[in-house]
């Protein structure tokens, strides 16, 4: 029997990616009041994480390991570029699978740090309450905004130019569909102000990440379905 090859295995992986970040980032948003309940003051996002139960605790864990998922699609998507169109891509695999990584760090941090915060608020005194904020939002602000939000992106953007490159050499679908990628970046990149905007208050803030994610997202679908449709441009090894 014939095994599967990367532009399949890539493909695939894209999309289970694709899936297991959407169905979890639903359930956030339905739940937990994802990410709107995060300019919330703590004790309100506390009570609340508190109120979502397992459940919540279950998403969370979902959308962090989604991070993961994409290492291991990164990872074939550089094996796809290499066998069946002769282009190496491990420098930007290496920035997605980085990516990834530390993304994953930084959401785990709502599987098994905040809900000890969480269980712990409602009985706490006002001098727990104020130690317990304080916890809360230096946690936030290192491993959800430098971390996972702040390097994590500037890694993802890597990645995603490497692979970008790669489809515009290869031609044919994978080329014309990147010019969907494409116009992400300089989204991607603007969007950064609104994280540096929580240590720079004066600055100029550009809400555009959320727009940046929806056409990278749509990028990575139609790359999933070229890797998986489009004929090698070289002999398969």
């Amino acid at each position: 029997m014939k095994k599967p090859g990367y532009g399949l295995l890539a493909g695939s992986a894209l999309i289970a990616f694709l899936a297991l970040t959407n169905a979890a980032y639903s359930a956030l948003v339905t739940m937990f009041g994802y990410d709107d309940i995060l300019r919330q003051p703590v004790g309100t996002v506390l009570e609340r994480f508190q109120a979502g139960g397992p459940a919540l605790i279950l998403a969370w864990t979902g959308f962090a390991w989604s991070a993961l998922v994409f290492v291991l699609a990164a990872v074939f998507t550089a094996r796809a570029f290499a066998q069946r169109h002769g282009q190496l891509v491990w420098a930007a695999t290496a920035a997605g699978a980085a990516s990834g990584l530390i993304q994953a760090v930084g959401l785990f941090r709502w599987v098994f740090v905040v809900p000890t915060l969480a269980s712990a608020y409602p009985h706490a005194g006002e001098a727990e309450r104020a130690a317990i904020d304080q916890t809360y939002n230096a946690l936030n602000q290192y491993a959800g905004v430098a971390l996972g939000e702040h390097l994590g992106q500037v890694l993802l953007i890597l990645w995603s130019v490497g692979i970008l490159a790669a489809c515009w050499r290869t031609g044919g679908l994978l080329k014309w569909t990147s010019l969907i990628g494409m116009a992400s970046v300089p989204l991607w990149i603007l969007g950064q102000t609104e994280l540096f905007a929580t240590v720079l208050p004066s600055l100029p803030v550009l809400e555009l990440t959320p727009f940046a994610f929806m056409l990278w997202m749509t990028w990575l679908l139609a790359l999933a379905i070229s890797l998986i449709v489009q004929r090698p441009a070289v002999p398969a090894a």
